[in-house]
């Protein structure tokens, strides 16, 4: 029996919609119907060979998270929703882009009954990290100010989306693509500052978009000047969530602006939290979204246009998630 799959036959290359063996769940495992899969940055690096950790041997399957129903499973019912993400999905063992996979038993997430699959995916693992950033990590309260940094990202999005959903009294989104910063304006940024040239301009850039309400929560997914930039512009007693490098992996903070100030400069991953609270982070913003309190950019697309579409999704620069159907019945 045989299924439609995307499968990466050599490192550097290009996933080809092709037929593959369909697979079946050994004992430990689940066997999962993917209604939709997400493409993360992660899925080119492994691509491309140049990921910090191993990587799989070609011909594989990427992906590395997606949603579906459970097919079969000695943990779940048949027909469960659900978001599955780590546990070696994509990595160690196949990945997302087919119409099935067997995962680890921990590996698939419960959704809520009746919950748009497709919107879940485009959610996913950077919505999730925004929210948990915000709402957990950060600990937001209402009337808060917040910056959030990378705010053009999918992460930035829903960093904006969830202080603006717990009661934000200001929120200021930063990126350096001023185009995509529309959508950080739209998703309810108060204001939006370009981040060019080194620290001080930066510094500068941020200073003028939060004017007299410095932020006393900021969300930091990438690091290098502009993190040194946020800590100068960060109110007392302000907590800064670091959870990226995409500036940089190392920036150089002044001792006396985090002890003059009492910062608390907080690390954070998503990978660290608990499953049960990921799972309660996703159903609530789709929630939100179900309510229309809450905007999921993305681009639906098959299989087979992933091969042509692949090389520019590492340089998007934008919150806009491609996520891709797994088309075809398995045969």
């Amino acid at each position: 029996m045989t299924m439609a799959a995307a499968v990466i036959e050599r490192l550097g290359g290009a996933p080809t919609a092709m037929t593959v063996p369909r697979p079946s769940a050994a004992a430990g495992e689940t066997l999962v119907e993917v209604a939709a899969a997400a493409i993360n940055p992660v899925d080119i690096s492994i691509g491309a060979g140049t990921f910090y950790a191993a990587v799989p041997e070609p011909p594989y399957v990427p992906g590395v998270e997606g949603v579906g129903t459970v097919v079969s499973s000695d943990s779940l019912a048949a027909g469960t929703p659900v978001w599955l993400y780590g546990a070696g999905l994509g990595m160690t063992r196949q990945g997302a882009l087919a119409e099935l996979v067997a995962v680890a038993d921990e590996a698939p997430i419960p959704l809520p009954d009746g919950s748009d699959l497709a919107v879940a995916a485009a959610l996913g693992i950077p919505a999730v990290t925004g929210w948990l950033a915000v709402r957990e990590r950060a600990r937001l309260q209402a009337g808060d100010s917040v910056l959030v940094l990378g705010g053009s990202g999918g992460v930035g999005l829903a960093a904006v989306q969830a202080a603006r959903a717990g009661g934000a009294s200001r929120i200021v989104a930063a990126g350096r693509n001023a185009e995509a910063l529309a959508a950080a304006e739209a998703a309810g940024a108060d204001a939006v500052a370009v981040l060019e040239g080194d620290a001080y301009e930066i510094e500068a850039a941020l200073g003028a978009a939060c004017g007299d309400s410095l932020p006393n929560v900021i969300v930091d997914p990438l690091c290098g000047p502009p993190l040194e930039a946020a800590v100068a512009v960060a109110a007392p007693d302000a907590r800064i969530v670091q959870l990226g490098q995409s500036a940089g992996p190392s920036a150089t903070l002044t001792s006396g602006a985090l002890r003059g100030k009492g910062i608390d400069l907080l690390g954070f991953s998503v990978f660290r939290v608990s499953r049960e609270a990921a799972g309660k982070a996703l159903a609530a913003m789709l929630e939100l979204v179900a309510a229309g309190e809450w905007t999921v950019p993305h681009e639906q697309v098959d299989l087979e246009q992933l091969r042509a579409i692949w090389p520019q999704l590492d340089v998007r620069g934008s919150g806009r998630r491609v996520v891709a159907l797994p088309a075809g019945t398995a045969g």
